[in-house]
């Protein structure tokens, strides 16, 4: 369709969109994820097709238990669905081999979206047990399904998708894309406060959603890195939005402002003074006031308002598009180097 999507690019690794060329004839990289959890495929069947027979049974029953409760499948099984529509779109599209390759090299967790908020409401729905409400995680067509914190952003809405005449609902992709480019570029931390090593199957997946952008956007390379360039700073304004009112919900349960700062920097409840003085050390470019305010909020709202306003000074200066981009390319061909 383009040139761009069909000439070879001379660095493998490069974070620059596979070609459809390229994935024609070339392999993607082994070792793609950390814990690899490779599905059971019975004989004559591939790795493709199997998952999204998997994928037709889990939606199947996730509709008939949820009814009109919207939610969203995110990860590596959101970008199968894209894929798997587009070639239906388009018999001239055909990536199922790589598919096959990503499938088996990759975790395959089935990971719902939704916002915290209705995490409940929806286990409950899907019968899942006390237990499995504690582990958010829980059996749904005989497939470990888990329940993820992803609120839909505003500017970046999931897409409504097909799947054994079923209609159900991915992550955007651009939002995804985003996602897997801001773990590479970026330091990202467990609950345990530890750094999270860097996972060749991101950039893959980079890769691989940039060139479906293109193809069912129709638009080139070049215009795509224009688009992403443009959307970058909607995409840092609203995932900062969404972190304040997912933070500002622990009120809901009886904390107050300084509970939630104080879980936030790791230490106990300490005295107002304390407090201050720790979050002087660790953002020293966010005012005394605003802090003593932020502290201060009394409901949801004025803190969502204040948080809002504390995270936008820490991104104030943050990096354009293509300084992220840069630094998540390369990590990104260091760990590619590592891993061959």
């Amino acid at each position: 369709m383009f040139n761009e999507m069909t000439d070879k690019k001379e660095n493998e690794n490069s974070l620059d969109s596979y070609t459809l060329d390229e994935l024609k004839s070339v392999s993607l990289p082994t070792n793609l994820a950390l814990h690899a959890h490779p599905i059971q495929v019975e004989e004559g069947k591939s790795e493709y097709s199997k998952t999204m027979e998997n994928l037709g049974e889990v939606v199947s029953e996730l509709n008939r238990r949820l009814g009109d409760e919207k939610c969203a499948f995110g990860g590596s099984m959101a970008m199968y669905l894209l894929w798997n529509n587009l070639m239906k779109e388009d018999s001239s599209i055909d990536i199922k081999d790589r598919l096959n390759e990503r499938i088996r090299g990759g975790k395959n967790d089935y990971d719902l979206m939704l916002e915290s908020g209705r995490k409940n409401s929806v286990m409950e729905k899907l019968g899942f047990k006390d237990s499995d409400m504690k582990l958010e995680r829980g059996l749904v067509a005989n497939h470990m399904v888990d329940i993820l914190h992803r609120p839909e952003k505003r500017s970046f809405p999931n897409e409504k998708i097909i799947i054994k005449e079923q209609e159900f609902y991915v992550q955007n992709p651009y939002d995804s894309l985003f996602e897997k480019l801001t773990a590479l570029a970026y330091p990202q931390i467990d609950d345990s406060g530890n750094e999270r090593p860097k996972e060749l199957k991101w950039g893959v997946d980079a890769k691989l959603y940039k060139l479906y952008l293109q193809l069912s956007d129709k638009i080139s390379e070049d215009e795509l890195n224009e688009k992403l360039a443009e959307l970058w700073p909607k995409y840092k304004e609203e995932t900062r939005e969404v972190r304040a009112k997912e933070t500002a919900l622990e009120m809901d349960s009886g904390k107050s402002a300084k509970d939630i700062i104080a879980n936030m920097f790791k230490m106990p409840f300490s005295s107002d003074e304390e407090l201050i003085l720790k979050a002087q050390e660790l953002y020293p470019n966010v005012p005394t006031d605003l802090i003593v305010d932020l502290i201060g909020s009394v409901d949801k709202e004025s803190f969502v308002e204040n948080i809002m306003r504390v995270f936008k000074i820490m991104d104030k200066e943050s990096d354009s598009y293509s300084e992220m981009h840069s630094k998540a390319e390369e990590n990104y061909s260091v760990i590619s180097l590592e891993e061959n």
